[in-house]
């Protein structure tokens, strides 16, 4: 009996949490993976084709794997590198829900090709208090 409840365990973990382990997108921008889920953020993280790290806070989306309807807003954070640059900082540090401070920084729209996981989908992004207004496409991989 008890050989049988572990596996039985981790198939309903497994399950419960399908996103951090299979979702992953291919943008022109660069790879996107769904990194970790932070209080009530999703936070996806872009690595750019020069290697810069951008990290995406969708609010609302962490844990929601099957009713992605609708945009979801958030904020996108990036640190400059070593010999990188991100783009000039914004005029004011934000603090960022994962404890960090960010000078380079912009608003973030996401609207899924689907309600339920498995999806692609489209963003818009700005700079700073810019409105989003850049838009790309993520295409599963």
């Amino acid at each position: 009996m008890r050989s049988l409840v572990f596996p039985a365990l981790a198939a309903g973990l497994l399950a419960a949490f399908p996103a951090f382990a299979d979702e992953a997108w291919d943008s022109d921008a660069g790879e996107i993976i769904y990194a970790e889920d932070i209080d009530i953020h999703a936070v996806l993280l872009l690595t750019q084709a020069d290697g810069i790290e951008r990290r995406f806070f969708i609010r609302d989306l962490a844990g929601n794997y099957d009713d992605r309807i609708g945009m979801f807003d958030g904020y996108w954070v990036a640190s400059n590198m070593p010999g990188k640059t991100t783009g000039d900082p914004c005029p004011f540090s934000i603090i960022a829900a994962n404890g960090e401070v960010y000078d380079t920084w912009g608003q973030v729209v996401v609207e899924f090709d689907s309600p339920a996981f498995p999806s692609g989908f489209t963003a818009l992004s700005g700079m700073c208090l810019e409105p989003p207004v850049e838009e790309w496409t993520a295409f599963l991989r």
